[in-house]
C-alpha cells in the first residue's frame, strides 16, 4: 500500500465581509501566485490610485476583481442592479487604466513576487463581480456590454474554486459559462439556477454545456443537480483519482514558502498543469515509487511532460541515508536530468524513500539552468564516472527513462 499522497487545500471563504473574501482570495486561493491585492498606479500628477480589490497574471490572461458588500434588507431588486452597477463600472474602469497605462505598473505580491504590466502580454482580460448579500439571496450571472462580458458572483464561487483548483481549469469554466449567451441583469440563463448545480452540469458532462444550449435554464430543471453529483459514485471516483495530483500542489506550495526572485519563473511551468495533467504526471511519481521498493541503492526516474515544457526527477532512496545525503543526491540527479533533456531549462525534483513505511518525507528542489555548456557535459560525464552511473544520451522527445545508480552512491 503506498503512503497517502498530499491532501488537497479545501478552500473558504472566511468572514462576511468583503474585504475577507479578498484576503482569501489573494491568500488562501490557488490564485494565490499569481495575485496582486489593491495594486496602485500613478496618476500623471504623481498621485497614486487604486486600480481594483484584486488583479491575478496569468501569462497572457488577466483576471479583474471587484467584490462588494450588499446591505440591502428584503428583495429590493433595485438597489442590487445599483450595487452591481457601480461594480461593473469600476471593473471597465480598471482594465482602461491598466491597457492605457503611459507608465508600466509595477506590481508585487505578498509571495515576493514582481512582474511588470504589460497589455502586450496581457490581452485576455476577465471581469468579476463579487456581491457579498447578508439575506442569502443569489447574486451571480453574466453581464455583457458590448463585446465586453463580466461575470458576477456571490459566495457560490468557493463552489467552484474547489471544484475546479488550477487556473487554467478555473478558466475553462469561465469560458463555457460565458458561452450560453448573455442578458440584462439578472442574466436570464443563470435566473433559476444555483451556481453550484450549473457546476456539477459541467463537471459531471465531460466540462461541457453543449446539452443547455437552446434550452430555458428558468426551468428547475437543474434543482439539486449539485447535491445528487456530490453524492454520486462519479464524483466520488473523480476525487479519488485526482488525490495523487496534489503531489504538484505539494510542490508549488514549497515554492510558494521559499520565494526568492525566480519565484514566479518556477511556479508558472507546474501552474500551467490543470488538475488532470497533475493527475497523469503523479502517477508516475507513485508507479516509480513502487518500483523503487526494494532496491538498495535507490531508484531514479526522470521524464519530460507533453503538456509543459519542464523536466522531472523522481528519486527514492534508502531511510537509512540521511535526510541530507537525500537531497543532495537528489540535486546531483536533477543536474543529469537536465544534460539529458537540453531543450528544458527547469528541471523539479521530488523524492522520497524507497519503501512502504509512513510516514512518507516528501521533499522537493528545482535546477533552473538556463545553458547547458561544454563545461557542464564535461562536470555530467565526471558525476557519472565517479558514482558508477550510465552516462545516457540527450533524449528530446516526450518520455521517462530510468537512470541505473551504481554502488558507489555515498553515505555521507
Amino acid at each position: 500500500m503506498t503512503p497517502d499522497p498530499p491532501h488537497p487545500r479545501r478552500f473558504e471563504f472566511s468572514g462576511k465581509q468583503a474585504e475577507d473574501i479578498l484576503h482569501s482570495l489573494a491568500k488562501k486561493s490557488f490564485l494565490r501566485e499569481f495575485c496582486y491585492l489593491n495594486p496602485k498606479r500613478r496618476k500623471p500628477n504623481g498621485v497614486e490610485e487604486e486600480i481594483c480589490d484584486l488583479l491575478v497574471l496569468f501569462e497572457e490572461h488577466f483576471l479583474i476583481f471587484q467584490i462588494k458588500n450588499i446591505r440591502n434588507k428584503g428583495n429590493d431588486e433595485r438597489y442590487i442592479r445599483k450595487t452591481y452597477d457601480a461594480n461593473i463600472g469600476q471593473l471597465f474602469g480598471a482594465e482602461r487604466a491598466l491597457t492605457s497605462s503611459i507608465e508600466p505598473i509595477e506590481l508585487t505580491n505578498d509571495s515576493g513576487g514582481r512582474t511588470v504590466f504589460d497589455p502586450k502580454v496581457h490581452h485576455k482580460c476577465w471581469r468579476i463581480a463579487v456581491g457579498v448579500g447578508e439575506d442569502g439571496k443569489m447574486y451571480h450571472g453574466i453581464v455583457s456590454d458590448e463585446d465586453r462580458i463580466v461575470h458576477c458572483f456571490d459566495r457560490s464561487l468557493s463552489y467552484i474554486l474547489n471544484e475546479l483548483d488550477t487556473v487554467l481549469d478555473f478558466l475553462d469554466y469561465l469560458t463555457a459559462r460565458q458561452s450560453l449567451g448573455t442578458g440584462t441583469f439578472p442574466p436570464i440563463s443563470f435566473e433559476n439556477c444555483r451556481e453550484q448545480d450549473f457546476l456539477a452540469f459541467y463537471v459531471s458532462h465531460g466540462r461541457s454545456v453543449d446539452e443547455l444550449r437552446g434550452k430555458a435554464a428558468t426551468q428547475h430543471f437543474m434543482d439539486g443537480y449539485w447535491e445528487d453529483w456530490s453524492a454520486s459514485t462519479n464524483a466520488e471516483t473523480r476525487r479519488a483519482q485526482n488525490r495523487p495530483s496534489y503531489l504538484i500542489d505539494f510542490a508549488i506550495d514549497n515554492l510558494h514558502r521559499t520565494g526568492g526572485g525566480d519565484y514566479l519563473k518556477l511556479v508558472l511551468p507546474l501552474a500551467r498543469l490543470r488538475r488532470y495533467d497533475r493527475r497523469i504526471v503523479a502517477q508516475e511519481f507513485f508507479e516509480a515509487r513502487e518500483k523503487s521498493i526494494g532496491r538498495p541503492t535507490g531508484y531514479v526516474r526522470t521524464g519530460t511532460t507533453k503538456q509543459v515544457s519542464l523536466t522531472y526527477v523522481f528519486a527514492f532512496f534508502p531511510r537509512e541515508l540521511s535526510r541530507e545525503t537525500r537531497n543532495n543526491w537528489l540535486r546531483t540527479y536533477c543536474f543529469l536530468a537536465r544534460g539529458r533533456f537540453r531543450t528544458n531549462a527547469l528541471v523539479y525534483g521530488f523524492l522520497a524513500e524507497n519503501d512502504n513505511q509512513k510516514p512518507m518525507t516528501l521533499d522537493f528542489c528545482t535546477l533552473n539552468h538556463p545553458v547547458w555548456s561544454p563545461e557542464d557535459q564535461l562536470q555530467l560525464e565526471k558525476l557519472c564516472q565517479d558514482n558508477g552511473i550510465e552516462i545516457q544520451p540527450e533524449q528530446v522527445a516526450e518520455t521517462y527513462s530510468e537512470f541505473k545508480p551504481g554502488k558507489k552512491r555515498s553515505q555521507k
